[in-house]
């Protein structure tokens, strides 16, 4: 998929969102970062359960809050994916036409 500028205007607001909280499938997180060009923002959820993460070599390695991966854009990357479009409307924000 080739970044347009529009595109990267749209990067450029997601980015201000970053540290921000937000409802995800009924559970409060936290918007962590955004994966750009693949279009993911990726959450960490706030919960007290934790669940363990592996080292570099794939091993148990330490006990972690959960991290979510949403998609921006939908199948058809000329649209945004629905799951992006109600995290956006969680952290207060709304996406423009793409």
């Amino acid at each position: 998929m080739a970044i347009s500028a529009r595109d990267d205007a749209l990067r450029e607001r997601l980015v201000k969102l970053i540290g921000r909280d937000c409802d995800h499938l009924g559970e409060r997180c936290t918007l962590l970062d955004l994966v750009w060009p693949e279009g993911v923002m990726v959450l960490r959820t706030r919960s007290t359960t934790s669940v363990i993460h592996p080292d570099q070599y794939g091993q148990a390695s330490c006990r972690l809050p959960e991290l979510r991966e949403v998609p921006v854009f939908a199948e058809d990357p000329s649209t945004y994916s629905q799951e992006f479009i109600e995290l956006l409307a969680s952290l207060g924000d709304r996406p423009q036409e793409h």
